[in-house]
């Protein structure tokens, strides 16, 4: 519906005010044609809430949502057919078979007559769910399910794809088996991600936006603003006493007999390698050390509890 244009979505302002608590509020968001972005939180970050504004299926108290340039909520039943939702538990009528759930969804979605049967065909290729066609819904096994209810959420061929926590529950493989199947759709769909799990995003994503609090922050790729690590190789070892009197350095830990991670301040002076290489140590690498995702989102979260 969308497939020429680059801006999928876009959100601003977008809150959600429950009772006295926000359970979303502030979020700005763009999602891109072939692109994933993680939602990542702790469980009550105000994930699910998210995806529900971003799907329609709930009024904001505040903000827009646009599905390629056009209001969501002044065009509701317009602009759903562009979205297509995967919720953590697939809606799934457990006494008809997969395909019977396919034709429903398709149905539902106002796919005509003419096009249901090359629809459903396509979204089963898709899932690679051929062999489970005429197994009952309650019948699914727990690896099987997401990859129906993904099925279900793309017959319609959406431009934009919500994923609400899909691989909750599942085992190492049947997770990276589904990782390998969003990757597949990524170029026909711009795909948000909602997950507390740190290898979702780590498999799937390019762009990861946090929620705390049901506040949005986007992990950036720089180390945090109070302090930074490098990575120095020397020729000749110092002591720890010696590379912890320089300037700015405020922890030293020894990696090998001639490699150190330093510590450094806010403050640290950018003159630093100079600094090294003049105390007759034969500098070979300072290499700034960029802190992993887990990492970052821990300070995240450690940061705003702090607030």
């Amino acid at each position: 519906m969308f497939a020429t244009m680059t801006s999928m979505l876009r959100a601003r302002g977008l809150a959600f005010r429950e009772g006295r608590r926000w359970r979303v509020r502030d979020l700005d968001l763009d999602l891109c044609a072939g692109e994933a972005v993680g939602l990542l939180g702790t469980n009550g970050a105000g994930k699910s809430t998210t995806l529900a504004l971003l799907a329609g299926t709930l009024a904001p108290s505040a903000g827009t949502v646009e599905i390629g340039g056009v209001d969501l909520y002044r065009s509701p039943r317009s602009l759903r057919r562009a979205i297509g939702l995967l919720p953590e538990h697939p809606p799934l009528h457990p006494d008809l078979t997969v395909d019977e759930n396919l034709r429903f969804a398709a149905r539902l979605r106002r796919i005509g007559r003419g096009d249901l049967a090359a629809a459903c065909r396509r979204a089963v290729q898709r899932c690679d769910i051929g062999h489970l066609g005429h197994r009952l819904a309650q019948r699914l096994s727990r690896g099987e399910a997401p990859r129906v209810g993904l099925a279900l959420a793309i017959v319609h061929e959406p431009a934009v794809l919500l994923l609400d926590e899909p691989t909750a529950g599942l085992d190492p493989l049947q997770a990276a088996a589904f990782h390998q199947l969003v990757r597949h759709l990524l170029p026909e769909h711009a795909i948000l991600l909602s997950t507390h799990l740190l290898p979702d995003v780590e498999a799937i994503c390019s762009r990861v936006l946090v929620l705390h609090e049901g506040r949005p922050v986007e992990l950036a790729d720089s180390p945090s603003p109070d302090g930074r690590r490098v990575r120095v190789e020397l020729s000749v070892a110092p002591t720890a006493d010696e590379l912890a009197a320089l300037p700015g350095v405020v922890a030293v830990q020894r990696h090998d007999e001639l490699t150190w991670i330093l510590n450094l301040s806010a403050s640290a002076p950018t003159d630093l390698p100079e600094r090294l290489a003049g105390r007759g140590w034969g500098l070979r690498a300072f290499v700034p050390q960029t802190p992993d995702l887990a990492t970052r989102f821990a300070e995240l979260v450690t940061r705003g509890r702090a607030a």
